[in-house]
């Protein structure tokens, strides 16, 4: 079909105003956001250890999605909705126990759950109406994004009574943790590697350097990190800027080395933003997790040190300025 002859085919069917909106089966979302490799999953353990917290899932759609829109790919409307039943059919999906993590090995599994043995009871429930009655009593749908922060104002707008955990973390130990996952070279080439990418002239990038594309081949795979980095970090800082205050006040910013080395502190503060009953489990979430530990703060030296052989004097002096400004911003 002509690209014309589409146009028209969809102006018809569209006559009447486009996608209707359907009934919201989740008002309550809990969303973790962070750039990749911030310790969201160990966010999510201690998440656990709350009254009314549903088990946590991650699906890519919920990140593409927003891009798509933002791109011109998707339009506003159709996107909200696609987002909104993306995010209700994976709900009832966990609920009525369909998609539980049995994994034992990952870091998600349900098995690390304090309630699991109550949600593998889900299984087996004859009527899942009797489950969505308790689901909308009041729990929170827990959902997992890497780098949501950038269009963060697409979610609000579709779940306006959504709550976001947004995650950060050392660019040393960002930037050292990318290179070890091959992030700077994996992109298009490993089909294990679930970012949806965009053309440029010389091959394959993700969507957060389509503003910089002519240079991406140009670098080494270890200023591409450093370069992705920053290029999140201001996107994320100006999406924010950016928000009404009234959905400002339902983001709470943690990072890495705050949980880390001051656990407690951290719980009491998700207690107080989500006002949710600490459950006796958070003592074992704890202990099994080794927190507090602020041991894992203090290796730096080592990761500069491979990350200087790896990337140009531009790009590491950039991350020796980024790494500068969030200490400075830490909370510890």
């Amino acid at each position: 079909m002509s690209k014309q002859n589409t146009e028209r085919y969809k102006s018809v069917l569209l006559s009447d105003g486009g996608v209707f909106p359907r009934k919201p089966l989740v008002t309550k979302l809990l969303l973790i956001e962070g750039i990749s490799r911030s310790g969201k999953f160990l966010l999510s353990d201690l998440l656990a250890g709350f009254a009314d917290m549903e088990p946590v899932q991650t699906h890519v759609s919920l990140e593409h999605i927003p891009i798509f829109e933002k791109l011109g790919l998707i339009e506003t409307e159709a996107a909200r909705e696609l987002l909104r039943c993306e995010v209700d059919v994976y709900s009832y999906e966990m609920l009525i126990g369909r998609t539980l993590n049995l994994r034992k090995s990952d870091k998600s599994t349900i098995f690390n759950h304090p309630r699991y043995k109550e949600f593998l009871g889900r299984t087996e429930a004859a009527d899942p109406q009797t489950l969505l009655k308790k689901f909308n009593a009041g729990a929170y749908s827990l959902f997992i994004g890497h780098e949501l922060m950038p269009h963060i104002k697409m979610y609000f707008e579709t779940f306006p009574q959504m709550k976001v955990l947004s995650l950060k973390r050392s660019p040393v130990d960002l930037a050292a943790s990318w290179h070890k996952r091959g992030y700077g070279d994996r992109i298009a080439v490993d089909p294990t590697f679930f970012m949806i990418p965009f053309r440029s002239a010389n091959g394959a990038v993700p969507w957060y350097a389509l503003s910089w594309k002519e240079d991406f081949y140009k670098m080494s795979p270890m200023d591409r990190i450093i370069r992705s980095l920053d290029t999140l970090f201001a996107m994320s800082q100006k999406s924010y800027a950016r928000l009404p205050r009234r959905y400002q006040r339902l983001v709470l910013f943690l990072s890495y080395e705050q949980i880390v080395a001051k656990p407690h502190e951290t719980v009491a503060e998700l207690k107080r933003f989500l006002g949710k009953r600490i459950l006796p489990a958070m003592k074992q979430i704890l202990k099994r997790e080794k927190l507090p530990n602020p041991g894992r703060l203090f290796e730096k030296e080592a990761k500069l040190r491979d990350i200087k052989k790896l990337s140009s004097p531009k790009y590491f002096a950039r991350l020796l300025e980024l790494e500068k400004k969030y200490q400075r911003s830490l909370k510890i």
